[in-house]
C-alpha cells in the first residue's frame, strides 16, 4: 500500500497524474502546486514515493528532493519534468532523485515506473539514461584501492549500462540470484542504495 505525494503545479497534468489515487495499491494521494505547499506536506506526513516537478513556480524541485532525502530518506523520489538536460538530470539524481521521467511518458508507463521503483529499481527515460551513462567514463585500468573485485566489477560495468538484473545473469552467464548477490555487496562497499548512486559513486572513486 503506498501513500503519495504529487508535485506538480500545471493543473491540467495534476488531474493527469491524480488518476493515480484510484489506484488500489495508491492509500493516500496529496497534491502541491508549489515548492512551499509541498514542503509543508512534507513536514506533516510520510509519504512512500514522491512525484516531483522540477520546475515549480516559487523554487526548484531539487530543493524538495533535498528535503525529503535528509529528513524522509525512505521516501523513495521520482521526477516527473520536462526538463531532460544533462544539468537537471545529474543535479536531481545527486540530490536523491532514484527515478527520472519526461512528461512526454505515457500514463501506462508512468504507472509501470512507479512499480519498478518502489520494487528497488530506478526507472529513467531513454534520453535520461543516455546522460547519465555519458558521464562514465569506462577505463581500462582498476585502482589499487578498489574495492570491488573482478566479478563485481563486470557486474557494475553492466548496471552503468543500464542492463537488467536477468540481463546481467545472462550476459555473464551465472543466475539473477547470484546477481542480486553482487549488486547488494556492490552497495554495501560503496555504501549506496540505488543503481545510479552506485554509478555515480564508482565514477567519482574512479571504478569506471
Amino acid at each position: 500500500m503506498t501513500r503519495l505525494l504529487i508535485v506538480e503545479d500545471i493543473p491540467a497534468y495534476q488531474q493527469f497524474l491524480g488518476q493515480l489515487a484510484s489506484s488500489s495499491k495508491i492509500t493516500h494521494c496529496d497534491c502541491a502546486g508549489s515548492l512551499a505547499e509541498a514542503l509543508m506536506l512534507a513536514e506533516q506526513n510520510e509519504y512512500d514515493l514522491a512525484l516531483v516537478d522540477l520546475g515549480l513556480p516559487d523554487g526548484n524541485g531539487r530543493d524538495l528532493i533535498h528535503y525529503l532525502r535528509k529528513n524522509h530518506p525512505d521516501t523513495e523520489v521520482m521526477v516527473l519534468t520536462i526538463f531532460g538536460d544533462e544539468t537537471n538530470v545529474l543535479s536531481a539524481i545527486q540530490a536523491g532523485a532514484r527515478g527520472y521521467l519526461l512528461k512526454d511518458t505515457p500514463f501506462e508507463k508512468i504507472e509501470e515506473a512507479i512499480e519498478s521503483q518502489l520494487a528497488g529499481g530506478a526507472p529513467m527515460s531513454a534520453a535520461v539514461a543516455a546522460h547519465v551513462l555519458n558521464q562514465i567514463q569506462v577505463g581500462t585500468q582498476t585502482p589499487l584501492n578498489n574495492p570491488l573485485t573482478n566479478r563485481e566489477n563486470e557486474v557494475l560495468v553492466l548496471l552503468a549500462k543500464g542492463l537488467k538484473t536477468s540481463e546481467i545473469g545472462s550476459a555473464m552467464g551465472i543466475s539473477h540470484y547470484t546477481v542480486n548477490d553482487h549488486i547488494k555487496a556492490i552497495y554495501r562497499k560503496l555504501e549506496v542504495s540505488s543503481r545510479c548512486e552506485a554509478v555515480f559513486e564508482a565514477n567519482q572513486q574512479g571504478l569506471l
